[in-house]
């Protein structure tokens, strides 16, 4: 099996970090080399996250030049045509559709009634996706998630629109209480809304309420209920889901995901 017909969890190592701790810095791989591609497994792909340093003011708008992606509003990969969908998912059935597994830089998988990913490395990045392959543009992804153990300075979120490895988009916080939307297109990360301060994150272990609302190119993010951004891009029409974690300067980042909802809004 080909790694496009299993992407279940993705892993990769980052450079290090600016010199300044407070700072924040996104970095992508910008294509792979024949070498590396060898390496690759049927259960692992590559892709890169990082942090940005923090805006002076929170944005709350962010247009972003790009071209639509035609895609369907709303299917699922092997049906015989396009269908409703409404996704709940508790965690407590851990034959509810997410890939498990392991390997010496992260584990992923259902445990306790939720689903964890847990980086081992430093500066390494790693995502989850479902068994099934959606195809949602217009929808509402709603999660509770946590960081369980590990350093605050980390990143977690969720992936909406994800077409491949190489396309999609990413909402995140840290557990210092900023957050992020970017996109990865093509395999080249580009900042709709760079890492940003907010007081409605709630900081070290406590739960987060993640939120977004997507309709054609416009993109609300919310956390615990609060709007922080809205972006308008249209690059990527539509796709899948999926669940990140990141490591920096710290390993063991371990983040929990629970209440899981996901709706279609057309």
């Amino acid at each position: 099996m080909s790694d496009d017909e299993r992407e279940g969890i993705m892993t990769a190592a980052k450079p290090d970090k600016p010199e300044r701790d407070w700072s924040k810095t996104l970095t992508a791989i910008a294509g792979l080399t024949v070498a590396v591609a060898t390496l690759l497994t049927a259960l692992h792909t590559i892709g890169v996250i990082g942090k940005k340093e923090p805006a002076a003011t929170p944005v709350p708008t962010v247009q972003a030049s790009a071209t639509l992606v035609p895609q369907p509003t709303a299917a699922v990969t092997g049906t015989s045509g396009p269908q409703l969908l409404a996704l709940e998912d508790d965690f407590s059935d851990p034959t509810s559709g997410w890939d498990g597994g392991a390997d010496s830089d992260a584990e992923w998988g259902y445990l306790d009634g939720e689903y964890r990913i847990l980086v081992h490395a430093t500066n390494t990045a790693a995502w989850a996706n479902t068994h099934e392959r959606y195809d949602l543009a217009d929808l509402v992804m709603v999660v509770e998630a946590h960081r369980a153990a590990g350093p605050l300075d980390n990143q977690y979120g969720v992936i909406v629109r994800y077409q491949d490895r190489a396309n999609f988009y990413l909402f995140s916080v840290s557990s210092d209480g900023q957050y992020a939307v970017q996109m990865l297109r093509e395999d080249h990360w580009q900042d709709l809304v760079q890492w940003t301060p907010s007081p409605a994150i709630r900081q070290d272990d406590g739960t987060n309420l993640l939120r977004v609302e997507a309709r054609g190119p416009e993109m609300r993010f919310l956390v615990n209920g609060e709007l922080l951004c809205v972006v308008q891009d249209a690059t990527i029409g539509s796709g899948s889901i999926g669940l990140a974690a990141s490591s920096f300067t710290e390993p063991e980042v371990e983040v929990r995901f629970d209440n899981l909802l996901v709706r279609q809004t057309s």
